[in-house]
């Protein structure tokens, strides 16, 4: 709202107005329009766009709406092209999401309309966690069970879907539109492959720029330094920044190439802590039954409490830089007996494969009253339309793959574990190894020069901290990772077993081993069990979730 009154004549003419061309009473809302030697002549060498905004006597339709008190104090209350017409009553999105936005539970949200049979349109409400429609709309929810069955098949509602009927998430890198009275999911962005001289002679350059650009912040900030390969390369990039590490194994590793990037050392302990009540509090604030969140918040809450806000972490390299066996490419090794590393895998053969180890497998999981009785079936059905997702216009098929493995990390792990579990915490978590020009040059390379016999796995990596001076012991060995406190990881495992007998006994998912790689899945499982049963206590046995 204006503090004062809008600029007057002689300098400016300024009107609110109604559908029809007609001024609006006090109180009323209308459409601002001014005239003014300050207005624009028009768009540039576009007369058809100029006369929808340009009046013939020089009146500039702006699209704000807005109303006046008596003393001709203007309020905006949205845009005239946002606005939608609910039963015959003009509603402004902007005055429903001010209300909806004192909401304790909401944070940020958004509100377009679209149609509807009998009253013409009606709105629809974007919140940022599906915790924000849960919590303010004063409705029962009914529990989206082909959306938990891919809790716990896929690591998360991979395709889309949430646990409850009615809302869907809008996939990453992705925009909604309604036109002709059906949505739209369009991608703003689409991965492109770097100019080949671009991608191998700046590497250094590129990397470093990215990496600065992303590290700056007025707030206490620090780089999460495990002691691998990714988190050095960004330790070695970034160059005197606050190197934090989790008590592990690789320790003095770590603080090995935080002392060679000129930065400070901090090492932390995980607390002892009892899950339930932590994970109930986080699965209350975003509405989301989140799959591996106990470690992430963990981590989250040690760098909070060292009284950092910002945190830098190298998730997404393994994705981009042929990281993992599982995703397809011929490799720039002859065989087994080519690795330069014994501790790393030979590729795999075809995208089947890489899909079955990202996933789990439905033959091991029984849900009463699924439609999927025959779980082969499905698993080919579900093959055939991750074949669709993967496929990307202008890439070639290798490319596709790597690409497919950095989409399904980003929506099934990353945005629904990491970022979540560290905003909880206050903390916000940049990924420099997503930023699109790494993609583009990541996808640029062939695999043969991402898996080499001198460097094995992530070549230009590891080559990039061989040309800063970092010992070859920093990546010619197994990676050892950090962990949970025994204590910690005895009560979390309880506590994964009695959510899945729980589940099991009230009828919702039940684990037998019959296929596949069953002993993986089952810890993937436990995982999805512990949040699924967490999501249940908070949104079906004490909130407004039927099942």
């Amino acid at each position: 709202q204006t503090c004062a009154l809008p600029i007057s004549a002689p300098a400016v003419d300024l009107r609110l107005l109604d559908p029809d061309g007609a001024e609006v009473a006090a109180g009323e809302v209308g459409e601002i329009v001014v005239r003014s030697p300050m207005v624009m002549a028009g768009y540039w060498r576009d007369p058809a766009l100029t006369a929808t905004v340009l009046g013939p006597e020089g009146w500039l339709h702006t699209g704000d709406l807005a109303r006046a008190d008596a003393d001709g104090n203007l309020r905006i209350v949205g845009r005239l092209k946002e606005m939608y017409i609910r039963g015959g009553y003009n509603v402004y999105p902007a005055e429903v999401e001010h209300v909806l936005a004192d909401h304790p539970q909401v944070d940020r949200v958004a509100v377009i309309g679209r149609p509807a049979p009998t009253i013409g349109e009606e709105g629809v409400a974007f919140g940022s966690w599906p915790s924000s429609l849960l919590e303010c709309l004063e409705r029962r929810w009914t529990l989206d069970r082909s959306a938990m069955a891919d809790l716990f098949r896929l690591g998360a509602p991979f395709r889309g879907n949430h646990l409850v009927q009615g809302i869907t998430e809008v996939p990453p890198g992705c925009i909604v539109r309604y036109r002709d009275g059906r949505r739209h999911t369009e991608r703003y962005w689409h991965a492109a492959v770097a100019p080949r001289a671009y991608a191998s002679d700046e590497f250094e350059s590129l990397f470093e720029q990215v990496v600065h650009e992303h590290l700056e912040s007025d707030v206490p900030s620090a780089l999460f330094l495990s002691g691998g390969v990714d988190s050095s390369a960004l330790a070695m990039a970034a160059k005197g920044f606050d190197c934090f590490h989790l008590h592990s194994e690789e320790r003095e590793v770590a603080e090995r190439v935080a002392v060679l990037s000129g930065g400070r050392f901090v090492n932390a302990e995980l607390e002892h802590t009892e899950w339930s009540e932590e994970l109930d509090e986080l699965c209350r604030s975003t509405g989301q039954a989140l799959s591996s969140a106990a470690q992430p918040m963990a981590v989250s809450r040690a760098i909070s409490h060292h009284g950092y806000k910002m945190a830098f972490s190298a998730n997404g390299a393994d994705e981009l830089f042929h990281g993992y066996s599982r995703t397809p490419g011929r490799t720039g090794l002859s065989g087994r007996d080519s690795l330069p590393f014994p501790f790393e895998e030979p590729g795999y053969a075809c995208f089947a494969d890489q899909v079955r180890h990202i996933f789990r497998s439905g033959e091991n999981l029984v849900f009463p009253g699924d439609p999927e009785r025959h779980p082969r079936e499905a698993a080919l059905r579900f093959l055939a339309e991750m074949q669709d997702l993967v496929r990307d216009e202008g890439l070639t098929e290798r490319e596709q793959y790597r690409l497919f493995e950095l989409r399904t990390y980003v929506a099934g792990d990353l945005n629904t574990t990491l970022d979540h579990a560290s905003m909880y915490w206050s903390i916000e978590v940049r990924v420099p190894f997503l930023d699109h020009r790494l993609v583009e040059y990541a996808l640029s390379l062939s695999p043969t020069e991402l898996v080499t016999e001198e460097w094995g796995r992530k070549a230009p990596l590891k080559a990039y901290l061989r040309s800063k001076g970092v010992f070859e012991s920093c990546w010619h060995r197994p990676k050892l990772g950090f962990s949970l406190h025994d204590g910690s990881k005895v009560r979390l495992r309880r506590q994964q077993l009695e959510a899945l007998a729980a589940l099991d006994r009230d009828g919702f998912v039940r684990f037998l081993p019959r296929a596949g790689h069953w002993q993986r899945d089952y810890a993937y499982i436990l995982n999805a069990a512990m949040a699924f049963n967490n999501w249940k206590r908070v949104w079906i046995d004490n909130g407004p979730v039927s099942a």
